[in-house]
């Protein structure tokens, strides 16, 4: 059987570039919530068996062709799920039981070629706009937080802003730092 949380962890990071583990995320989530429908015919029908017993001094056909039914539609579940372990498996997936990360955080520089950046001209003004406000001074320097799922661009968005003319202009010092670890804010 598969234990879903640290395996669900490195499928939800590898879906995102890979069309076989999105397919394989889909199909296990449809998995999980025919099982779980299926336990709760399962219920249903142990109530409904124990009220109708007490009505009843024989045993009723009809019975015993919902208890084949369910034991051919648990029988089809168990072979779906060994099916997407098989594939968990072929796939490379793995169930991260600590902190690991799934794949080594790459170091980042603050260069970056515009000429592939489309679309990110609104949110670049905006960032602009925070860190050379007047609010920002040197006992409170401007911190903009960039948050986003991976790949979506929170870099190239952070290195559009450093080397922007106008940061260039506006900032003495400027340093570019990657944090390669999850960060654990405290308050």
């Amino acid at each position: 059987m598969i234990s879903s949380g640290g395996l669900l962890d490195d499928a939800e990071e590898k879906q995102i570039t890979k069309t076989d583990v999105r397919e394989w995320l889909a199909e296990y989530k449809d998995a999980v919530y025919e099982a779980d429908d299926f336990l709760d015919e399962i219920a249903y029908e142990a109530l409904r068996l124990e009220v109708e017993a007490e009505a009843q001094t024989f045993i009723n056909p009809l019975e015993i062709k919902v208890l084949r039914e369910m034991e051919e539609k648990s029988r089809g579940l168990q072979e779906r799920l060994d099916h997407l372990v098989k594939r968990k498996d072929a796939l490379g997936l793995i169930n991260r039981t600590g902190k690991e990360p799934s794949s080594p955080k790459r170091p980042t520089t603050s260069l970056v070629d515009e000429r592939g950046v489309y679309g990110r001209d609104d949110d670049r003004e905006a960032i602009l706009k925070l860190l050379l406000s007047d609010d920002a001074n040197e006992e409170n320097p401007g911190v903009v937080p960039i948050g986003g799922m991976g790949g979506v661009g929170k870099t190239t968005l952070a290195q559009l802003v450093y080397n922007h003319r106008r940061v260039q202009e506006g900032f003495d010092l400027k340093a570019w730092v990657c944090v390669s670890e999850d960060l654990v804010f405290r308050s």
